[in-house]
């Protein structure tokens, strides 16, 4: 519930596509800057639970990590991870990639920066409840409007 596309959120709210889809670019700039502070905070207590190869150029992989019990995205390297300092977590890393790969085929494709934007929500939705993000997202809106 609530994940909608914005064809989808215009024609409920009666808005123009284009109004909706600058509110969703705000929103995903936001989650994107809550992974990376969150990332970058907690960066001592997370464990490398895996990687995915990007969409984007033939040498980007993106590091999954847990970090007190949630999972992000971290595009880290354009080398292949090593898996040996891979922790066991393979239910909660298949948990996250089966979440991620539904949500994003529901989606008729990006552009590099909206594939990048749709991963930080993704992990962002997987870790809280609609409830919660909501709370979030509202709380950093408050705090620094947009332009």
């Amino acid at each position: 519930a609530g994940d909608y596309s914005a064809t989808e959120s215009a024609k409920q709210l009666k808005l123009h596509t284009n109004t909706i889809n600058r509110y969703y670019h705000i929103f995903r700039k936001i989650c994107l800057l809550i992974v990376t502070e969150t990332l970058s905070i907690n960066s001592d207590d997370k464990t490398y639970i895996g990687y995915m190869k990007g969409e984007y150029g033939p040498q980007n992989y993106l590091n999954v990590y847990k970090i007190n019990e949630k999972t992000f995205i971290l595009i880290k390297s354009k080398e292949k991870p090593d898996n040996k300092n891979r922790a066991i977590a393979d239910v909660d890393f298949n948990k996250f990639l089966g979440f991620l790969y539904s949500r994003l085929s529901k989606f008729h494709g990006f552009n590099e920066i909206g594939y990048y934007y749709q991963l930080y929500e993704t992990s962002l939705r997987h870790n809280h409840t609609e409830k919660e993000l909501f709370s979030i997202l509202w709380e950093r809106l408050r705090k620094n409007p947009p332009p």
